[in-house]
């Protein structure tokens, strides 16, 4: 979620700026130079963060706070970026972003054609969906899933659409309906595997045998 705008003229580091401005000035002064002038920049501070990712965070999954974590830092240095700034530092899910004259980097952001509101409410869902599984609602949790699968499948990332489907096969074994849990597993094993991703891919395996042993 897009919180704050503003304009600031803070040094990234005074003690570093302190230096190089005495430095300059005995430089100038052995030289014989014009006087010192100083001079001002106007920056946009942008911040971002996740919705209720304290709070969720702290039942769920550490692997799954850390996927989250990562789609969600990737998303947001790429978006950022496009529009004309740079990301300054990542604290948890927060995520600070500048831009060197550039007042309208908010409205741009908010306004961008690129996906990136579309791509920061999947991601909502996705964790709106991890937390309820956490918290024992399973229900909630496979309609979450089912609705992550689908918006990450249309925007293009295969990898978040997999990790959607075995949280799908996770909740409907939970729920007492592993028959119909091997469908999704199953597709989100051939993706994992087109992608080489080894660990998902085990995971997935690993969720094959479950569903199985549930069916029998």
């Amino acid at each position: 979620m897009l919180r704050a705008h503003g304009r600031v003229r803070v040094p990234r580091n005074r003690e570093r700026w302190r230096v190089a401005v005495l430095q300059r000035v005995r430089h100038t002064a052995r030289r014989g130079g014009p006087a010192l002038l100083e001079e001002r920049k106007t920056v946009t501070a942008l911040f971002c963060d996740l919705v209720g990712f304290t709070a969720a965070s702290e039942s769920a999954d550490p692997e799954d706070v850390a996927r989250m974590l990562g789609a969600h830092a990737a998303m947001a240095r790429r978006q950022v970026e496009v529009h004309g700034g740079v990301v300054e530092k990542f604290v948890g899910d927060a995520v600070m972003g500048v831009a060197l004259g550039r007042l309208d980097l908010l409205e741009r952001l908010r306004a961008a054609p690129t996906g990136a509101i579309w791509a920061d409410g999947l991601a909502r869902t996705s964790w709106s969906a991890i937390a309820a599984e956490a918290g024992g609602r399973h229900a909630d949790a496979l309609d979450g899933f089912r609705v992550a699968t689908s918006g990450w499948h249309a925007f293009g990332d295969p990898d978040e659409e997999a990790h959607s489907l075995l949280g799908q096969g996770r909740c409907l074994v939970v729920l007492g309906r592993p028959d119909e849990a091997a469908t999704p597993v199953h597709r989100a094993r051939r993706i994992f595997e087109r992608l080489g991703a080894a660990p998902a891919l085990a995971e997935a395996d690993a969720l094959l045998d479950t569903v199985r042993q549930s069916a029998r």
